[in-house]
Formats: C-alpha cells, sequence, structure tokens
C-alpha cells in the first residue's frame, strides 16, 4: 500500500474513518466472494474431463473413421475394417462345372445286352438265339446299341469248344469246335445295323458200332439279322441263317443246304419287363417250328429270362464293375442237336442224320466291354435220340451224359 494513502487516512476525522472502514469491509466481502466462486468453479471443472472438438475423419479402406488421438498410435492395427465379398464373375455361357467322374454313376446301358454279343456268348441253337434287348435305357426310343460296340465294320470274334463223353460203349461222345465273326453295317441307320455272323463249326463223333455214323460233321452257316424299334414300346428281332450242314462228301447234296430263322417281338412294358412273341423255325427234325414265348425281368444285379426254348437265370457276382468288367454266374436251359446231309454208312446212299437233345447248364461268364471276355459251362444232357431219314438203322436212344464248354469272344 502506498505511503501516501497512510497518510491520507491518518489525517481523516472519526467520520471520515467510519465512512473508511465499511468501504474496506465491503470491499472485502466482495473478494471473498469471488475467491470462494473461484475455487468451486476450480474444483467442478477438475472433476470433470476437459472437452475438445471431434477430431477430423480420415478415410481408412474406403471407409470414414475417426482420426486417433496421437497417444494410442496402436488403434489403427486393431481396427479391421469391414470387407464386403465380391460376386463371382458369371460362367460363359458355353462352359459347364466340372461333374464327377462317370465312374461314380454306372451307366444303366451297362445293362443292355447287344443282340450280337447275346448271341456271341450263350447260342441256344446251333443257327442262333432268341434275343431280348434290355430295357434299362431303352425306353423312349433310345439307342439299341450295347456298350462297346466298336465304330468299324468288325464287331466281335468268337471260339466256342464243347466236350461231351461217351460214358457207355454203346452211346455217342463228341467235341464240338466252333468260331465265327460278327459284323454290322448300317441298315439306314447305324442304330438300326444289320448284323451278319459267318461262323464253321466241325464236331467229332466219338461213335459206338451201331448206328453206323460218320467220324466228322461240319456246319459252314452265315446269319443275317435285323433289330429295330418299332415305338417307345415295342422293338422287332428277326434273323435268317443261311448254311451248309453235312459230312466230308455230302456239301453239294441238295438236303445240305438249309434255310433257318426267327421273328420275335419284344414288348418293354417297365425298364425291368419284357413280353417275349415269336417262333423259331429250326427245320430239323423233331422241332421244324418252336413257339417263343415267356416273358424277361433284369436289373442291374440280376436277369431273369423265363422264354421258352431257352430259360435263363443269371447273377451278378461281387468284384464287377456294371459297363466296364462284369461277372455273372448263370443257369440255363439249352435244346441241342441239328441235321446233317451223310453218306449212310448201312446203304452207301445219300441220307439225312438228325439228333436232338436237351441240356441243363450252369455257367459262370466274364465279359469286359471293348476286351477279352470268356465264359465256362457244364451242364447234363439227356433225352438224347439219334436217327437217319431213311429210318435204316433204326432211330436210337442215347445214353446221358454231361457237357464241359468254353467260350472266348473278343
Amino acid at each position: 500500500m502506498d505511503v501516501s494513502l497512510i497518510f491520507t487516512v491518518a489525517d481523516l476525522d472519526h467520520s471520515g474513518k467510519r465512512r473508511l472502514a465499511m468501504l474496506a469491509r465491503s470491499q472485502l466481502s466482495t473478494v471473498v466472494f469471488l475467491i470462494v466462486v473461484t475455487a468451486c468453479h476450480s474444483f467442478a471443472v477438475g472433476a470433470e474431463p476437459a472437452r475438445s472438438a471431434p477430431p477430423p475423419s480420415v478415410a481408412w479402406g474406403g471407409y470414414p473413421v475417426a482420426e486417433l488421438m496421437p497417444q494410442a498410435p496402436s488403434a489403427a492395427a486393431a481396427y479391421t475394417p469391414p470387407v464386403t465379398p465380391l460376386p463371382p464373375p458369371p460362367l460363359p455361357a458355353t462352359s459347364r462345372p466340372a461333374w464327377p467322374a462317370a465312374a461314380s454313376y454306372p451307366p444303366t446301358s451297362a445293362l443292355i445286352i447287344d443282340p450280337a454279343v447275346r448271341l456271341a456268348q450263350a447260342p441256344p441253337f446251333e443257327d442262333g438265339s432268341p434275343l431280348l434287348p434290355a430295357p434299362a435305357e431303352r425306353l423312349g426310343g433310345k439307342s439299341l446299341l450295347p456298350p462297346g460296340s466298336r465304330q468299324g465294320v468288325f464287331q466281335k470274334f468268337k471260339f466256342t469248344g464243347t466236350y461231351l463223353p461217351q460214358l457207355e460203349s454203346d452211346s455217342l461222345g463228341f467235341s464240338d469246335l466252333r468260331t465265327s465273326l460278327v459284323f454290322g453295317v448300317p441298315f439306314v441307320t447305324r442304330e438300326t445295323p444289320l448284323v451278319i455272323e459267318p461262323e464253321y463249326r466241325v464236331r467229332f463223333l466219338d461213335r459206338p458200332g451201331a448206328p453206323p455214323l460218320p467220324s466228322r460233321l461240319h456246319d459252314a452257316a452265315v446269319q443275317f439279322r435285323h433289330f429295330r424299334r418299332l415305338s417307345d414300346r415295342w422293338i422287332f428281332d428277326g434273323a435268317i441263317t443261311l448254311g451248309l450242314y453235312a459230312d466230308d462228301h455230302n456239301f453239294g447234296a441238295g438236303d445240305a443246304f438249309r434255310v433257318s430263322g426267327r421273328a420275335l417281338g419284344i414288348y418293354q412294358s417297365t425298364e425291368e419287363w419284357n413280353w417275349v412273341f415269336g417262333a423259331v423255325y429250326l427245320n430239323r427234325a423233331g422241332a421244324t417250328i418252336l413257339p417263343v414265348a415267356g416273358l424277361a425281368y433284369r436289373t442291374p444285379c440280376v436277369k431273369y429270362e423265363l422264354v421258352f426254348p431257352r430259360p435263363r437265370a443269371a447273377w451278378l457276382l461281387p468284384g464287377s464293375t456294371i459297363d466296364c468288367d462284369e461277372r455273372w454266374a448263370y443257369v440255363m436251359g439249352e435244346f441241342g442237336g441239328g441235321r446233317w446231309a451223310v453218306t449212310n454208312p448201312t446203304t452207301d446212299d445219300n441220307d439225312v442224320l438228325e439228333a436232338r437233345d436237351l441240356r441243363i447248364l450252369f455257367g459262370y461268364e466274364r465279359k469286359i466291354i471293348g476286351g477279352m471276355s470268356y465264359k465256362y459251362e457244364m451242364g447234363y444232357v439227356f433225352n438224347r435220340e439219334i436217327e437217319y431219314r431213311s429210318g435204316s438203322p433204326p432211330p436210337a436212344s442215347l445214353d446221358d451224359t454231361f457237357l464241359v464248354r468254353v467260350g472266348f469272344s473278343y
């Protein structure tokens, strides 16, 4: 405080001093009030955190994000902006998605038995076999050609050897060797081919003293066969065979030439069931014309063909691959025999020798599509008869025997 002010206060009278004291007390109260208000404000400000304007926004990966505090630089690494996956580009119109291998879904066409293949592997007669086209994928006008059909004319080579032993001295045994080729040519289209099968068979007779018989018999024939779909349910299967059947010396005889054939209609009621109607013309003793009637049931694992004169039941064995490598066990019936132009040893004249028998066969077949296939068969042969047309010597009934057969095809 200034000294002059002290002297001035001292010179004041009593009333002046009192007014000065009152003024001092008033100023002191004001100062105290301001100090208290300032202290309270400072306390309140210290209790509440300081607020600042929001920091400017910056872009992280295309998304607005508040600018981070300098004291927390690691927050940028902790923050991961959301990512929206882009849709895949569209596939070209001509491309297709990759599907599993075809082997995972065996085609049912493997169950289709080609007429030529069926005839090659299990002929019921020496001059052909009724065919039952399998129905699995043939409904709706689809192709009747089997898997493994070759593009060229050549389709298949077949060889079969059969042996019937002479169990009794007065009976008859023979060995039978048969080979054939199968060709296919389009008959208007490839889907309806004309199947041409030339074949040659020779039989070596193990003959008794009576009746006298030639030592060898020959079959040289060619079969023409055609099959086509008439509608979604009906299939026609027809064949005609032209052949020469004789011993070593009578190929030129009129009776050596023989015509045989068949005409069948197959109705496919479902994918498993076939109904067969028709006739087989054998043109031989005791069996000139045979009716063909019956039904067939087929699935990927079984085949039941209740068709006269050649019933058959087959079962797919473990280890098989459909449409590639199939193993089958089967049992079937067969009508055997034949007719040949021969020289009668008794009269030394031209004559006709006729034979017939019935057979029950058990077999195993391994069919490799497009490769070498083979089969083994054993069976029982009964109701055997043999005779000359001239009646001399008289007809003879032969003892029963068994049969062994081995076949190959490619």
